[in-house]
C-alpha cells in the first residue's frame, strides 16, 4: 500500500513540475521573457519571439568616415540594432548633418540630411568697449570689424569656422585723446577757483595741458560740491572735445 501511495505522489509531482527552460534561455538569464520555470532569454544574444528564444538582430559596425551629399563626412560609431545616430560634418569648408539607423546589421540611407558651404552670417560683435558687425563670410575667411561705438577707436579680426565665428583676434580698442576740455555750464566765479570761463568756453576745468587722457576733463571740477555764500558756482559737465 505504501508503495502505491508513493507512486501516486511521484506521478502527481510530475504532472505539476515546471517545464524545462526553452532553448537559448536560462534561469539566470536577464532577458525580458519568463515561463513557469523562471526562464529568461540570454540577454543581448537572444530575444523572445512568442514561443522560443531566437538570435537577436545584429548591430551595425562603425563606418569611418561616412560620406553624404558628396562633400560632407564624419565618423559613424557602431550601434545596436534599431539605434539611430546623427553625425555632424567635419570636412573643411562645409557644414551639415545626417541621421542613420541600424537595421539588423545594416545602416539605413541617411535622413534629415543637410550639407552646404560653411558660410558665417553677419552678426553684431563686441570687444571691450568697442562694437561693430561682421558680414556674410565664406568658411576659412577672416573679416576685420571696425568699431562704430562713439568715443573709441579699434578693430577686431574674426574667422569663419564651420559656420560659426571664432573669438576675436588682433583686437584693439582705445579711447581717443581729446584736444581740450569744454565747460557745458557756468564755472567758479569766486577767488581761488581752479576753473575759469563761461558756458561754451574752452580750456576750463583746471585741466593740465597737453591733455593725455579724457579723465583730465572730469577730475578737476565735476565732483566738487557748491559752497553757498562765497560767490562760487561750480559746473557739473566739463567734457572732452575731440578733433
Amino acid at each position: 500500500m505504501k508503495f502505491i501511495l508513493l507512486m501516486i505522489l511521484l506521478l502527481s509531482w510530475g504532472a505539476f513540475a515546471c517545464p524545462p527552460c526553452p532553448t537559448n534561455s536560462t534561469t539566470t538569464g536577464t532577458g525580458p521573457v519568463t515561463n513557469l520555470a523562471g526562464c529568461k532569454c540570454i540577454n543581448g544574444t537572444y530575444t523572445w519571439d512568442g514561443s522560443t528564444c531566437v538570435a537577436a538582430a545584429a548591430g551595425c559596425s562603425a563606418v569611418n568616415p561616412q560620406t553624404w551629399n558628396t562633400n560632407c563626412t564624419a565618423n559613424l560609431a557602431a550601434a545596436s540594432n534599431g539605434a539611430s545616430s546623427t553625425i555632424a560634418n567635419t570636412a573643411p569648408g562645409y557644414t551639415g548633418s545626417a541621421t542613420y539607423t541600424c537595421n539588423s546589421g545594416t545602416w539605413s540611407a541617411p535622413t534629415s540630411v543637410s550639407c552646404g558651404i560653411g558660410q558665417c552670417i553677419g552678426v553684431p560683435k563686441t570687444w571691450g568697449s568697442c562694437s561693430g558687425s561682421t558680414i556674410n563670410t565664406a568658411w576659412g575667411a577672416t573679416y576685420v570689424v571696425t568699431n562704430t561705438a562713439p568715443g573709441f577707436t579699434g578693430t577686431a579680426t574674426y574667422t569663419c569656422n564651420f559656420g560659426a565665428w571664432s573669438a576675436p583676434s588682433s583686437q584693439t580698442c582705445t579711447a581717443p585723446v581729446p584736444t581740450m576740455c569744454q565747460c557745458g555750464g557756468y564755472t567758479d566765479h569766486g577767488p581761488g577757483g581752479n576753473c575759469s570761463g563761461m558756458e561754451g568756453q574752452f580750456n576750463c576745468c583746471g585741466a593740465t595741458y597737453p591733455i593725455t587722457n579724457a579723465s583730465q576733463c572730469y577730475d578737476q571740477c565735476n565732483n566738487t560740491p557748491e559752497i553757498p555764500g562765497n560767490g562760487r558756482e561750480y559746473h557739473r559737465d566739463c567734457h572732452p572735445i575731440y578733433d
